[in-house]
């Protein structure tokens, strides 16, 4: 069974130190095998492009020419980085998916649409009310 993935030996090291999924270094094949299995049932995940801090770190490591694919296995926790390089993907390292700290992205809160036209002052903003209400006057008398 050909692999459609070249693992790296970084990869292998923090996949038994990460998720204690047991490497057998003198036959890597049954290894291989096992992350095969687990990469057959990902999913590309492309939210992670996005995620600017991530993608930084990911470019200092690796280089700004590099391609990159995330596949994640929500069931296990992780997720795979790979780059795409001569038209073969080659998987650098995995990451548990839920508990890294830089991949967690700010979120923005919602603004209140009632505060969207808020002034500072009360004096604009009474002004403000005066003319809405004058506009609502002008379309309820017409």
């Amino acid at each position: 069974m050909k692999t459609k993935y070249i693992y790296t030996n970084h990869l292998l090291e923090r996949i038994q130190e990460r998720f204690g999924i047991k490497v057998d270094w003198n036959n890597k094949k049954e290894t291989y095998k096992k992350i095969d299995e687990i990469m057959s049932e990902t999913n590309v995940d492309r939210s992670h492009l996005n995620n600017s801090k991530f993608m930084m770190n990911l470019h200092d490591l690796h280089g700004y020419d590099a391609k990159y694919e995330f596949r994640s296995h929500v069931g296990m926790d992780i997720l795979f980085v790979m780059i795409l390089e001569n038209g073969g993907r080659i998987v650098k390292t995995c990451l548990p998916l839920s508990t890294t700290k830089f991949l967690k992205r700010v979120k923005f809160k919602k603004q209140n649409k009632q505060n969207r036209y808020s002034c500072r002052s009360k004096k604009k903003r009474q002004s403000l009310n005066e003319i809405e209400a004058f506009q609502e006057h002008l379309q309820i008398s017409y």
